[in-house]
């Protein structure tokens, strides 16, 4: 990167003070991304530092509070640096903290640092502001190229052979640290609901709990998008669902649409390893998906969440399919709504599609059909399961 550009836009950056907007382009965003991309994965995924090195966490897209941080402690390079991630979402700033954290990095790779934290994920900056800032304010594009950035930075560091580091926390399935320093990158952060083409993922929970039919299996949603795999996701599902039809059972996702997963990698996936044709036959097979199972008559599934318009679940079962995931009405909400604690009735969503909903109204649905529980997938849980309403 021309260094004389670097430094503009680092100045650029650091003038833009009490809540102005840097005057930045998308073409140098993108040449930030790209070229800090290839900087991280120069740079070993544990990271063996030295000290003096100051450490610092979340910063969340306040920008003032990353340029008085950098006042009081010096700016880069009087001091090193190492921050433990979550640069983005939530603050009014996250494109000038971002920007200028990597602008930093490109300029002074040895002695500033930046690790990855769980909102450097696609299925997380899509909820908590940045997706809805970088469309804001240039366009989606721009927010896939940071995605694609956030997925090549390091997890952890060493420093002085004695402290580690890491924005979260100590793993069961960590061993030793070379197991760290073995994750391939670029990666997408797995979660334990949805399986976004996480294939290693999806074979890992079979081992774990039985490939079919040792078990029966219901899955509640989107299987494509965000991971590598998609593809081999998706195909071995639905080859069980062939083979053990009674016993394996597949409920659709929001994901499982044209309109998502067009966005969201698998049309990019087919088209790269087959052909667009493919992509297109996939959609034709997700718009003939379920949307709700009842289990045990007790017990009401679904990917998103409940509607105010599903008044008996006869409505559900005279969905006709083949059907596209529509922008509104019983099938988005099917798989689109959210619960949400300090909500009462029904409310309108961050997502800006569909709704959310608050316990009164799951306790009036489970009284009205006599059911037990509500059980849904589409967020992202810190420990895999969260009774929400108990």
């Amino acid at each position: 990167m021309d260094k004389k550009l670097l430094n503009d836009i680092i100045r650029r950056l650091v003038e833009a003070k009490n809540g102005r907007n840097a005057k930045l382009t998308e073409a140098e965003i993108r040449q930030l991304c790209t070229v800090s991309r290839e900087v991280f994965l120069s740079q070993p995924n544990l990271l063996e530092l030295q000290a003096p090195i100051k450490i610092c966490g979340d910063v969340h897209g306040q920008f003032s509070d990353l340029l008085r941080l950098f006042e009081y402690g010096g700016y880069p390079p009087e001091a090193n640096y190492l921050f433990l991630g979550d640069y983005v979402d939530r603050g009014k700033q996250s494109i000038e903290t971002i920007c200028l954290l990597l602008a930093y990095k490109i300029k002074y790779k040895e002695n500033f640092f930046l690790l990855r934290g769980n909102h450097e994920c696609a299925s997380i900056s899509c909820i908590y502001g940045f997706h809805d800032e970088c469309k804001r304010r240039f366009n989606v594009r721009l927010w896939r190229t940071f995605t694609d950035c956030f997925n090549c930075l390091p997890v952890a560091a060493l420093i002085d052979e004695k402290i580690l580091c890491m924005h979260g926390g100590l793993s069961p399935h960590l061993n030793n640290l070379d197991q760290i320093r073995n994750i391939a990158r670029p990666v997408d952060i797995p979660d334990q609901g949805d399986v976004h083409g996480q294939f290693s993922d999806l074979l890992r929970l079979f081992e774990y709990d039985g490939y079919p039919p040792e078990a029966n299996y219901l899955f509640l949603g989107d299987y494509v998008d965000r991971g590598k795999q998609s593809i081999e996701t998706i195909c071995i599902l639905l080859a069980y669902k062939i083979k053990y039809k009674e016993n394996f059972f597949l409920l659709r996702g929001n994901h499982e649409c044209a309109s998502i997963s067009r966005i969201y990698g698998f049309h990019d996936e087919c088209k790269r390893r087959f052909n667009v044709r493919l992509w297109r036959t996939f959609t034709d097979c997700f718009n003939c998906l379920p949307v709700a199972p009842l289990i045990d008559e007790k017990i009401f599934c679904m990917h998103g969440g409940l509607s105010p318009h599903l008044d008996n679940l006869d409505q559900i079962r005279h969905i006709a399919r083949p059907v596209d995931i529509p922008d509104h009405g019983l099938l988005c909400d099917l798989l689109w709504a959210d619960p949400y604690k300090n909500v009462k009735d029904w409310g309108d969503s961050d997502r800006g599609l569909s709704c959310t909903f608050g316990a009164d109204m799951v306790a009036e649905f489970l009284q009205k059909h006599d059911l037990d529980l509500v059980c849904r997938a589409h967020q992202v849980m810190k420990f895999r399961l969260r009774l929400t309403f108990l």
